[in-house]
């Protein structure tokens, strides 16, 4: 597994926006200005899909632009954060929302989504994956979850990736099934699940031995090293091959401590400090949003609402961001 150091030389060498102090956010962005386009020109029946190809890009860069700021400067900027993860989990409902009921996958990973839901859960946002729960559970029924895995997927041009257990879906499902009272039969899914992230939700996640309980923890956390992707420099590590954190953002900040951390608050549960190196880095503390603060860029809300007029289900987002005045 990498170390912390590994990491933090990894993001400053790739991932972070070196002229950020000269070029504001999407500014000279040819990227930006294609996708805009495309959505501005973009007939109703075509608008999700190329709304996902726009908000996959500006997440991209506001996460870009947060964790600059947060390793360079130590300072943590709302406006990014807050873009960031509304721009994120809009990907994961375009993909929801504009694939067909009779489509046999997703277009994004269930490693993938399970990640966007989490990272806002470790920022103490729940509604989305509220919202989404019920068409998660039915995905994973019908065996559709299954076919949006790396050994899921074959196209006539490729056949399936390998067989690999699945970790943060699997934990986002399992706490999310927990409240509920309910339980998934993975294998009946045709889903590996890691056995760990199962024995974590079912003997720790509610648990009140915090001497259990923290060697859970620090457990999960160095799970979260093993399965970091550095990518750019080790592309056989990679979601499709079970290192299922290689989002920038996520690299060195224990999300999923503070998705649990948040999720055992709503229980009534504390949950204890604990000592682990990915809580040393710039970017390892907590990260609350305010969306009240967050002004949208003039684009996002008229976007918004041509694509609630595509798709009701879209006012999910509200739950996040809240109504616009």
């Amino acid at each position: 597994m990498p170390s912390i150091k590994q990491i933090n030389n990894y993001l400053l060498k790739h991932e972070l926006a070196r002229k950020y102090k000269d070029r504001s956010i999407f500014e000279d962005d040819y990227g930006f200005e294609l996708s805009i386009e495309d959505c501005d020109n973009s007939p109703d029946g075509e608008l999700i899909i190329n709304s996902a190809m726009l908000f996959t890009h500006t997440y991209g860069q506001y996460g870009r632009y947060y964790l600059t700021l947060a390793c360079l400067e130590n300072q943590l900027d709302n406006k990014y954060l807050c873009g960031y993860l509304s721009n994120s989990i809009i990907v994961v409902l375009c993909d929801y929302y504009g694939t067909t009921s009779i489509a046999e996958e997703f277009v994004r990973m269930f490693s993938f989504q399970a990640e966007k839901f989490l990272t806002l859960m470790a920022c103490n946002q729940f509604s989305c994956a509220e919202a989404s729960y019920d068409q998660i559970i039915d995905a994973i029924k019908s065996g559709k979850m299954s076919r949006s895995t790396p050994w899921g997927r074959k196209t006539e041009q490729s056949e399936p990736g390998p067989l690999v257990e699945q970790r943060l879906g699997v934990l986002l499902v399992e706490m999310l099934a927990s409240e509920r009272k309910e339980t998934v039969d993975w294998a009946s899914a045709n889903i590996p699940a890691d056995p760990f992230y199962l024995r974590f939700c079912h003997e720790a996640l509610y648990s009140t031995d915090e001497t259990l309980l923290k060697e859970w923890l620090v457990a999960l956390c160095d799970k979260h090293l093993e399965h970091t992707s550095l990518f750019l420099e080790n592309a056989e590590k990679s979601p499709l091959t079970g290192y299922e954190i290689k989002e920038p953002m996520l690299l060195a900040w224990p999300f999923e401590y503070y998705a649990v951390k948040n999720f055992r608050a709503r229980h009534g549960l504390s949950t204890p400090v604990i000592e682990h190196p990915l809580f040393t880095t710039p970017i390892g503390g907590e990260h609350l949003p305010d969306f009240s603060r967050w002004e949208a860029p003039e684009w996002f809300h008229p976007l918004l609402e041509r694509l609630i007029k595509v798709d009701n289900r879209f006012t999910t987002i509200y739950g996040l961001i809240g109504q616009p005045q």
